[in-house]
């Protein structure tokens, strides 16, 4: 995530019929874009699926989830799935996976949650299409500007456009003992890039430059100090006479299976402040296991008494603790912290902690570092872009961009001088060892993958020049593998200075075909190329989203069957070049 511009991410977990969204910790408070789109997303997508869309300490307090670090740190609308709750007879009242101790439901009623056809994706009378159509909705938006930033503009063809943000994350702070310890950070490194395509025009989506961690400000000045710690204790009904176990509801209210824990939140005043207070227990193994929630008492009775709200819960697996924290300035009041036996078989000592305000922190707007580089990685450009989430920004850069001191200049660059013949794209050609081509180019080359030689041209583009992998030589003849041992078997470019059968890049399709004749046409990852018949090479063009992005040569021998040259495409990645 940190390499790309992830605009809307899924992870997918079971189980529970929920799309949780950040932030998962409720003193956090509401996410900035809460109400510019984010709660929206994931309700448009519950409602295809019948999930319930909320917030993830909604469910219970959580931290270290992915989108709880992708949301803040990058911008992009951030989700988990929880799938499954459903079994074949959901008539009967039975959810297999919710009330029954499963953690993953059958594999058949995954597929029913994609398809949309369980009863859950029907109720209330709509018509939910799944987890297909969910997926769908958070591609389409995805791809909705109003949900993200661009920046638009020109710069020379080849040049690579980088943005760049280095920050500290602050991890959540961890409860020992009752007390809270220091918070740990960490740095984080955002660095994504593009290579400006032949025809020097860009469109770039994003997420804003600022991150939601700082976007809204945070924190007050303390009136008073925080009350003093309350501490109390539970045991299981054996050897205790405590909870007994049960393994299937972890909410079960039967007095019998839980143990209540009164206490109240001092109110602030002279003196005191409590912005936020933590209810916390801890046992010795993880052998055992105990599922808690916090209940508003309302009538300040010490007991749970049908009507009163459930403000938060705690309900993990294989730990050996459990805690609720809550926040706000209406906190005080009387509550009942409920500690159900799940399987628990050690007793456990418990805290309510009470804290002041985090500092007050005023919100922040931040930029990327956007560069603008030779495809050498030297930076000749550099500028501060401030953008919003919906906003569109348009940014031109000029040719020093590609060259002038310190650049990649002419003589760095691989001339075009000699055209394009039947084995040779300018210097390039195909049939020459490796360590020949590099001396008769003389340029320097361009990072790359394996396979490959990768340079920039003179006057913009750049030229890959490949050579045989293991991939390639494994499925052709032992002869083939002989002939072109260490030898140039493509040289392709997406300068405008080569024409190849009167095409070159830049060019759209129509035109393509047109200049064409017998042409075949090969899908291979997100490129469509097409293949011609050459004096003594095959001619290749690339091409994606409806223009020519390369033009250059291949060798004849291995591309003359339609599985044959499939084969060469993929040779240097399953999905090509």
């Amino acid at each position: 995530v940190s390499k790309r511009q992830v605009t809307t991410l899924i992870t997918n977990h079971t189980f529970s019929d929920l799309i949780l969204r950040p932030p998962g910790v409720q003193s956090l408070g509401d996410a900035p874009d809460e109400n510019r789109g984010y709660k929206a997303l994931g309700d448009a997508m519950a409602a295809e699926n019948g999930y319930l869309s909320q917030k993830g300490f909604e469910l219970y307090d959580t931290t270290g989830t992915t989108e709880d670090w992708t949301y803040p740190a990058t911008g992009g609308f951030g989700f988990t799935f929880e799938i499954g709750c459903v079994t074949p007879e959901e008539a009967d009242g039975k959810r297999i996976g919710c009330t029954e101790g499963h953690f993953h439901p059958p594999y058949s009623e995954v597929v029913r949650e994609y398809e949309g056809t369980t009863d859950r994706a029907d109720e209330g009378g709509r018509d939910g299409r799944g987890n297909r159509e969910a997926y769908l909705i958070a591609l389409e938006s995805t791809a909705n500007t109003a949900r993200h930033s661009v920046i638009e503009g020109s710069a020379p063809a080849g040049a690579v456009l980088r943005l760049r943000k280095t920050f500290q994350t602050k991890t959540s702070p961890v409860i020992r003992g009752g007390e809270q310890t220091d918070v740990i950070e960490f740095e984080d490194n955002l660095d994504t890039s593009m290579e400006v395509p032949p025809s020097g025009a860009f469109e770039w989506h994003i997420n804003p430059s600022t991150r939601p961690a700082v976007a809204k400000s945070t924190g007050r000045v303390a009136t008073g100090e925080p009350s003093a710690k309350v501490e109390f204790t539970g045991s299981p009904a054996s050897p205790g006479d405590g909870a007994a176990p049960d393994p299937v509801d972890p909410n079960n209210n039967n007095p019998a299976n839980s143990n209540d824990h009164p206490f109240t939140v001092p109110a602030n005043g002279p003196g005191v402040d409590n912005e936020k207070f933590t209810v916390r227990i801890e046992w010795q193994t993880v052998t055992s296991d105990w599922d808690t929630r916090l209940f508003r008492d309302t009538n300040a009775n010490g007991t749970v008494d049908e009507g009163e709200p459930e403000v938060g819960a705690s309900q993990q697996g294989t730990t050996d603790f459990e805690q609720v924290t809550l926040s706000g300035p209406d906190i005080a009041g009387a509550y009942v912290f409920r500690v159900n036996n799940f399987t628990a078989i050690e007793p456990y000592d418990g805290t309510v902690t009470f804290q002041g305000p985090d500092p007050f922190v005023a919100a922040q707007v931040e930029s990327w570092t956007l560069t603008c580089e030779t495809p050498a990685g030297t930076v000749r450009g550099a500028r501060q872009v401030t953008i919003d989430r919906g906003e569109r920004r348009t940014l031109n850069f000029t040719s020093a961009c590609v060259a002038g001191p310190g650049g990649s200049s002419r003589r760095n660059c691989v001339a075009t001088r000699g055209g394009v013949k039947a084995r040779a794209l300018g210097k390039a050609r195909l049939g020459r060892t490796r360590t020949s081509q590099r001396r008769a180019l003389g340029a320097k080359r361009l990072k790359s993958h394996r396979g490959i030689d990768r340079y920039c041209v003179r006057g913009g583009g750049q030229m890959r020049i490949g050579y045989p992998t293991r991939r390639l030589s494994s499925k052709i003849s032992k002869r083939s593998r002989k002939r072109i041992r260490r030898k140039a078997v493509l040289a392709i470019s997406s300068s405008k200075r080569f024409r190849v059968g009167k095409v070159r890049t830049g060019m759209r399709l129509p035109a393509l075909r047109e200049r064409l004749r017998g042409e075949r046409r090969y899908r291979v990852g997100r490129s469509v190329w097409f293949t011609a018949r050459g004096e003594r090479s095959r001619l290749l063009f690339r091409t994606q989203k409806g223009r020519v992005r390369d033009v250059g040569l291949g060798d004849k021998a291995l591309t003359s069957t339609r599985r044959g040259t499939q084969r060469f495409l993929r040779a240097w990645g399953r999905r090509g070049l």
